[in-house]
């Protein structure tokens, strides 16, 4: 039975959409590091804020200029939040789409009989795999979906509606092999064996930079209000 986008893991769901044309695609690495940083300036402004209202009650200069200096970067985060960048399955060819809206232009775009999209292993996050999209050998975007047999599920949904090779990077590691399903269904996976001498990339992830979002606006607010208190 084939499986529907609706049944793919949510991590799958987060990173591979539908645009109104119906053609599959998966959000670039670029886009989520531009709302990183759009949400992070969301820190410094939400400070500005508190210390213009701060300024307001003790009745002195400097509000309008806290005032400006929120309003800058509640723009500069807007600006980051909207941009998009996308790798769309479209016929036989794979488009790289990047720009402003729902709506960004080409950049540029590979025949899809040169494209594969590959499982591979992220040493650091235990059994957590990354979805590599490649063109002739060379990576275009990437990934963290989950677990081997959730990234493994959207990899042959990928190659099952858009006719792109899925490749696993896992079980045969450091070796490439095609990605199977076995008579009853499973997916052909075994544990992957270490290899003397030979390490995983170990990559780190952009999204552990939002913790910076809570924890330098929970000390904001703590400041605060021993600055009330003591006021």
């Amino acid at each position: 039975m084939e499986t529907q986008h609706s049944e793919l893991y949510w991590g799958a769901r987060y990173h591979l959409k539908q645009d109104l044309n119906g053609n599959y695609y998966l959000i670039g690495m670029h886009q989520k590091i531009w709302k990183v940083f759009g949400f992070i300036a969301l820190v410094p402004m939400s400070a500005s804020i508190v210390m213009a209202f701060v300024s307001w009650m003790e009745s002195d200069n400097q509000m309008h200029f806290f005032l400006i200096v929120a309003a800058v970067l509640l723009l500069i985060s807007l600006i980051l939040m909207r941009r998009t960048e996308r790798f769309v399955f479209s016929r036989d060819r794979v488009s790289h789409l990047r720009g402003w809206g729902k709506t960004p232009p080409e950049k540029a775009s590979w025949p899809i009989s040169d494209c594969n999209v590959t499982v591979q292993p992220i040493i650091e996050h235990g059994s957590g795999c990354w979805l590599q999209l490649n063109d002739g050998g060379k990576s275009l975007t990437r990934n963290s979906i989950g677990k081997f047999e959730q990234t493994a599920e959207m990899a042959l949904f990928l190659s099952n509606q858009t006719g792109i090779e899925a490749i696993d990077n896992v079980t045969a590691w450091p070796e490439s092999r095609s990605l199977e399903i076995t008579s009853s269904g499973k997916l052909r996976h075994v544990k992957p064996l270490r290899v003397e001498g030979a390490e995983y990339q170990v990559q780190g992830s952009i999204w552990r930079l939002l913790w910076v979002f809570p924890f330098t606006l929970t000390l904001g607010a703590l400041l605060f209000v021993f600055n009330w208190i003591q006021w």
